[in-house]
């Protein structure tokens, strides 16, 4: 406290209220308990089959976010099979490839930027800013991975949550491939609860900016998080008033390439106020892009990443490993497992924290 100036430094700011890890997913499945619970889609639930439920330790800490249904029928009959654990080890892998080998590589090149972006060019600051939207499905899509690779190896299926997003040709096909279960969740609980499409245009659009702004505001409790979802809303929107609901089967494969880049254009753009917490510092960031000189970050090895990455995409978007290559899975588990040991072995520590463990 200063002489004349009365400061209470605890409520300068919402976003220094410390808050348990991870209250946010573990709070959503608790809502949707209790709701299903009083709509009466289930009757009986023992206690022990709700802590189970709850505290079930491969996806507490970042999701995926589960449902009674998901989970409840699977208790009394889950055994390990085979199968499972085949499916587990690959999840596993997949998580270690999208996590350390993909997403913890890009952050220790766009960190720098982030913190001193007066110091790169122009080019680094644009991709940058795509770079950041794969280390967000790096390093997320690779915790969802290992949460369901580890309930596999326990007898269990969790749902899955990412569904290649950034091969979207629409905003709504992206927030049905992101987040699945945040997107699902705040669909039942909050969207169709406000109406649903049974409302008119205009209390549509605004009951969808509305949901969107709480699903930033579920990100985090600063301001940049709400207009992070509000101006995903405000996309939506305008992308439903425009083109009605986008039809990937009707597309040609060029007005596809088009969107694709389209759609994560806008997204990572977004993603900025995603990863920066004030407009100041989003400004700063921003007026680098005019810099002509400066520190490059566009070498071999930042294309590889990228390249990396959409290829780990295309193979979940063709789900190759669960038809085609099926029969040669032992294999496969063999020679990943090689890679990824030699790979691990040469990636200097430390890693990176998973990002959306903050929430």
């Amino acid at each position: 406290m200063s002489e004349g100036n009365l400061t209470i430094p605890f409520f300068q700011s919402l976003s220094e209220f410390v808050l348990p890890l991870a209250i946010s997913f573990y709070t959503f499945q608790m809502i949707a308990y209790l709701v299903d619970a009083w709509r009466g889609k289930f009757s009986e639930s023992p206690f022990i089959h709700f802590l189970l439920f709850i505290l079930f330790f491969p996806q507490l800490i970042a999701g995926p976010i589960m449902r009674h249904d998901d989970f409840y029928d699977q208790i009394d009959r889950s055994k390990l099979t085979f199968d499972f654990v085949q499916r587990g080890i690959l999840h596993i892998i997949s998580g270690l490839i999208k996590k350390v080998l993909i997403a913890d590589q890009i952050a220790k090149m766009i960190n720098p930027v982030y913190a001193n972006p007066g110091e790169y060019d122009g080019v680094s600051i644009l991709l940058t800013t795509f770079a950041f939207s794969f280390q967000v499905y790096g390093d997320f899509s690779g915790y969802t991975d290992l949460a369901r690779g580890s309930a596999f190896l326990l007898g269990y299926e969790i749902p899955e949550n990412f569904r290649s997003p950034f091969l979207s040709v629409s905003f709504t096909e992206l927030w049905s491939r992101w987040h699945y279960t945040l997107s699902t969740w705040i669909r039942d609980y909050l969207y169709i609860p406000l109406g649903g499409n049974r409302v008119s245009e205009l209390r549509y659009n605004l009951n969808t900016i509305l949901v969107m702004s709480l699903s930033g505001l579920w990100h985090g409790n600063t301001y940049t998080f709400f207009l992070w979802g509000f101006f995903h809303g405000i996309f939506l929107s305008i992308e439903r008033f425009a083109f009605g609901r986008p039809d990937r089967k009707s597309m040609s494969n060029l007005k596809k390439l088009f969107a694709v880049i389209w759609i994560f254009s806008i997204f990572s753009i977004l993603a900025t106020f995603f990863r920066i917490d004030t407009l100041e510092k989003i400004s700063t960031f921003w007026t680098a892009i005019v810099n002509v000189k400066g520190k490059i970050i566009y070498k071999p090895d930042f294309w590889g990443l990228i390249i990396g990455s959409y290829i780990i995409q295309m193979i979940e978007y063709k789900q190759y490993f669960a038809e085609t290559l099926k029969p040669y899975t032992t294999w496969i588990i063999f020679f990943l497992s090689f890679f990824v040991y030699i790979a691990l072995s040469k990636i200097e520590a430390p890693v990176e924290t998973f990002i959306y463990f903050q929430f």
